[in-house]
């Protein structure tokens, strides 16, 4: 695994927002599925962070796979938690997530100045118990 992304991820998995936000570049920008805004700013970035540890206090993370080229760095991974508090404006539905997701980070000078994280939405709201299972029927 590339070492920027271990790092990154342990301090996730610890929970130490701020070694976290240490990882973010002053003008950052970063987009993300769940959000309907961009993430511009550290600020905005450490009140997500917040809101994640909130919503899923046992959140982890693990790695399967990451590519490096230049300065970008994709991260597939996968996101474990139980969901106790609102999450996406959905109230805790107290339920064990498992979601797959992938994150290509732009670094400069050593930080994160920009990030694209798309993730399996409706996976997690199936598991949230919002979404009914995929029915697949045989082809004729």
């Amino acid at each position: 695994m590339d070492s920027f992304a271990e790092k990154f991820f342990t301090a996730c998995n610890n929970h130490q927002k701020e070694e976290i936000i240490s990882f973010y570049h002053a003008d950052y920008q970063g987009e993300s599925m769940a959000n309907a805004f961009g993430l511009n700013g550290v600020e905005l970035m450490s009140f997500v962070i917040e809101r994640a540890f909130s919503s899923l206090p046992d959140i982890h993370f693990t790695v399967q796979d990451t590519i490096t080229q230049d300065n970008k760095l994709a991260v597939i991974w996968y996101l474990e938690g139980t969901q106790m508090g609102k999450l996406m404006n959905i109230p805790p539905t107290k339920r064990k997530l498992r979601v797959k997701g992938t994150t290509i980070f732009e670094l400069k000078d050593g930080k994160i100045i920009k990030s694209d994280t798309l993730f399996d939405m409706a996976g997690m709201l199936r598991q949230m118990g919002l979404l009914p299972e995929m029915q697949f029927t045989k082809a004729i």
